[in-house]
Order: C-alpha cells, then structure tokens, then sequence
C-alpha cells in the first residue's frame, strides 16, 4: 500500500474501533494495541491488511494475513482473530469492504460465462494481485476529495468486483450471485440466521 495513503489513513480514522468512512460500505479498524482472541461474525466481504499482520481462525485453521493477503468472505462467517504486534506509532490497520450483491450481478452480467467453474472452493485467503491493490487505493484516495465519491466511487467498487471476479480464486465470488448455486444457498441460509436468530429454527428445515 502506498504509505502517503497509510498516512492519510492514519491522519482521519479513529483508533481501536470499527468505523465506517464518507464512502458507504467501506470500513477501516485501527489497533494500536495487541489483542487476544476475539470471536465475531464477518458479513460477506472483503478484507485487506493495509499495515501489519493479523491472525485469523475459521474454525481450527488459523492463517496470517498481512499486506500481500486479501480475506474473501462470500458468506457471513464466524471466525476469530488476534494481533499479535502493534503500537501508538505503528499500528495495525485493516480495511473491509462489505459485498453489493446487486452491484456483482451487473458486472458480472457483461463478463463472457466461464467454464469448468469451481464451486467447492472454500478458502478465505486470496493473493492481494497489483491490480485489485491499485483500485482500492484509488477508492481510498476519494476520501480526500469528498464532492467525488457519489459519482466515482461506485465506479471504482464496479472495478473491483471486476478484477475479483477474474481472480484466479474468483470463482467463489462467481457462485455467490448465481441463484441455485451452493454458496448462493449458504449465503440466504446465513442471512436468514443473522436476521433471525431469536425466533425458533428447525435444522431440516434451514437446510
């Protein structure tokens, strides 16, 4: 990541929480400390670890992530992370980008269909290429120029989708918004959890 868009970043967002910036479903946590595990439920997106390293568990299988790693999360996930280094003057700083199903089915409509896809792929942890790399620090650059992000932003996010969906992993991202699909059916079965969670469920009938 271009460290003028590290200082910027580390000039405007709040340290130690989750917040959400001028460009809508696009997110940034700072830590200035280390931490121990914490468990939470990852909405379906992408994340990237814009300086330094975290440790992320789905389930028993823990991996680092750091700036060469994008986390793709087609469905919501539970998972548990930790840092394990950072301070005031060198804190851990990662961005997430919640998916726009809508928005990927457009893109996706103007893109040649693909054969031989893989559907069954389930790993979170992606290869960050310079491509998609580029595109985010372009859609983090228009915080600087706030009267932009309503035209440019969405274009910028359509960008990304594209280069994700042609991503040699992109084939998950494919499956999402394709109706019938095994990761569509997981993604409306983990909606309808998280939107009800405190009403009665029967496994069957989830399933």
């Amino acid at each position: 990541m271009n460290p003028k868009i590290i200082e910027q970043l580390l000039s405007i967002i709040p340290r130690n929480q989750t917040t959400e910036s001028a460009i809508s479903g696009l997110f940034f946590y700072c830590a200035e400390n280390p931490s121990s595990m914490l468990s939470y439920v990852q909405e379906p997106s992408v994340c990237i670890v814009i300086q330094g390293e975290r440790e992320v568990c789905l389930g028993f299988e823990c991996q680092s992530f750091a700036n060469s790693d994008l986390m793709f999360c087609p469905v919501n996930i539970p998972l548990s992370m930790n840092i394990k280094h950072a301070t005031v003057d060198n804190p851990v700083i990662i961005l997430s980008m919640r998916l726009d199903l809508a928005v990927i089915r457009e893109v996706l409509a103007t893109m040649p269909p693909k054969q031989n896809v893989d559907e069954y792929y389930s790993g979170i942890k992606w290869q960050l290429d310079s491509a998609i790399l580029s595109a985010f620090e372009r859609l983090i650059d228009l915080i600087n120029y706030p009267n932009d992000i309503d035209f440019l932003a969405s274009l910028i996010q359509k960008e990304i989708y594209y280069r994700l969906l042609s991503a040699q992993q992109g084939d998950k991202l494919r499956q999402l918004v394709m109706n019938g699909s095994h990761t569509h059916r997981i993604n409306q079965a983990t909606n309808w959890l998280k939107n009800n969670i405190r009403k009665p469920m029967i496994v069957e009938e989830l399933a």
